[in-house]
């Protein structure tokens, strides 16, 4: 069980630095960003709403009683991200994209799973 809770709280370090450099970007419209907007054919008036996004469920996420949440806004972040990169056509960076869209799903089911005991008894 010990080793569940550190490999969970590797898991959560991991998405919410990449969530911050990921949403600090945005935010600071870095013109990787907005090439990478423009690029998906997304308006550069949604990189600083996604970016806040993403830093706010790194943050959320951090709060106990609300890190669900926090876990599925950042999952949810990656993946818009995940499918723009899609619609640019580098599908190889778009696969390699969804692991932390895994990894968040991954994490809410083991949370889940640590948090709520089984009741079928």
């Amino acid at each position: 069980m010990k080793l569940l809770k550190n490999t969970n709280l590797v898991i959560l370090v991991f998405l919410f630095l990449l969530s911050l450099v990921a949403g600090g970007a945005k935010l600071f419209e870095q013109p990787q960003e907005i090439k990478f907007f423009a690029d998906a054919g997304v308006g550069r008036e949604w990189i600083i709403p996604m970016g806040a996004m993403q830093m706010l469920g790194a943050c959320v996420a951090l709060l106990d009683r609300m890190k669900h949440i926090g876990i599925a806004i950042m999952g949810a972040c990656f993946l818009l991200s995940t499918i723009m990169i899609f619609m640019t056509g580098n599908s190889l960076l778009a696969v390699f994209s969804l692991l932390p869209v895994i990894l968040s799903v991954v994490l809410l089911v083991r949370l889940r799973g640590v948090e709520a005991p089984d009741d079928r008894g």
